[in-house]
């Protein structure tokens, strides 16, 4: 698995731009400057743009900048959502990912099994359960559609 990455305030990248370059100017090369701080040289360059902007003016410059959309790209309608809420509480399906079958059936269109979790979760249809021994024991807690009586 991959490390995550790790997240620079403003102040800790400009000090380590200026780190690197007074081991640049004191006779190392940029990559064992870079190295020797433990920012890739990559990062370094991008840093200095940074703070190049940032000191002429562009005071946004050094912000971390997400790189997750602003809006979702699509969001499932409400007539899609009533009928997987539907098909999820006609009894007819024992899992989300039978009712995504039939919802793209149905819809005519891809769906994910998560989508309809989610729009189960959020109506109450899906959850934890418990399934019970004979003897009236919790034998196990699992995910899963929540039957209503």
């Amino acid at each position: 698995m991959a490390p995550s990455p790790r997240r620079f305030s403003a102040i800790a990248k400009q000090r380590n731009v200026e780190e690197i370059n007074r081991l640049i100017r004191s006779g190392l090369s940029m990559r064992q400057a870079c190295l020797k701080v433990g920012i890739h040289p990559n990062q370094f360059q991008k840093w200095k743009v940074q703070l190049e902007a940032y000191k002429n003016g562009d005071s946004a410059a050094l912000e971390e900048k997400s790189k997750r959309p602003k809006k979702l790209a699509r969001k499932t309608s409400e007539e899609d959502v009533q009928i997987i809420i539907n098909l999820a509480r006609s009894g007819l399906y024992n899992s989300a990912h039978a009712i995504t079958q039939e919802a793209i059936k149905i819809l005519g269109r891809p769906i994910t099994t998560g989508t309809v979790i989610r729009i189960l979760e959020e109506s109450g249809d899906y959850g934890i359960i418990e399934v019970k021994g004979n003897d009236g024991r919790t034998i196990k807690r699992k995910a899963g559609l929540i039957k209503k009586n």
